[in-house]
């Protein structure tokens, strides 16, 4: 079914906040297209978002006008020289706490949620760590070669370029998500099947062109009916 005007939306702007240890420019525009395995310059699935670096020395002028993130990138920048020096991780944490809490804008914050702050940041995320698990176990070389058989590249070229034991997992993860798909259109078939036997059945051939161009009354059949 569709609507005869137009829904009218709020415009919104995602942003991210980035304060890893790659390098990254002050501003990047990341676009949902970019981490599609086939390639699509169509622009029909596009979505984007805004990712800024509030690392210390980025940003300036956005730093300037919010020291409350202003003081978090030092924060954070704190607790990263302390590592670089070659304290513990709970040293460095400290360290960086109790220079948080000496800053006027988080200082009462971090005073009060010293434990939780404390606690968080020895527990967080390793991005680095995640990475290297990664490559280690092939994940990315393996999602690279599925990306260039599904573009129609060469599997013989393919071979000269990889390890044999890598084309293998690539063309069995890629089996398997195919076999996937196709059980899932096998089983929407089969249903579709029935639905209009049953449609048939009880004198109602009438809904089927209705069912096969609404989808939401296939939906309310299938509920009645199957």
């Amino acid at each position: 079914s569709f609507l005869s005007a137009v829904y009218r939306k709020r415009n919104y702007l995602f942003r991210l906040r980035y304060n890893g240890l790659k390098e990254q420019p002050d501003r990047t525009i990341l676009r949902l297209s970019d981490a599609f395995m086939i390639p699509d310059t169509s622009g029909d699935f596009e979505w984007s978002a805004v990712m800024l670096n509030i690392n210390t020395g980025h940003n300036k002028e956005l730093m300037n006008k919010c020291q409350a993130l202003s003081e978090y990138s030092q924060y954070v920048a704190d607790f990263r020289e302390a590592l670089a020096k070659g304290m513990s991780k709970e040293s460095a944490t400290e360290e960086a706490v109790n220079k948080a809490i000496s800053r006027p804008c988080l200082g009462k914050f971090f005073l009060k949620w010293k434990g939780d702050v404390k606690s968080m940041l020895l527990t967080e995320f390793n991005q680095k760590e995640y990475d290297e698990r990664r490559r280690e176990e092939g994940i990315d070389l393996i999602l690279e070669v599925v990306t260039k058989l599904r573009n129609g590249e060469d599997e013989a070229k393919l071979r000269k370029e990889y390890s044999d034991d890598l084309i293998e997992k690539a063309i069995e993860f890629n089996q398997k998500e195919y076999s996937i798909h196709q059980e899932d259109f096998e089983r929407a078939k089969n249903e579709v099947a029935r639905l209009i036997t049953l449609l048939i059945k009880s004198g109602r051939e009438s809904e089927i062109e209705h069912a096969c161009s609404d989808s939401e009354y296939m939906k309310k059949l299938e509920e009645e009916l199957l």
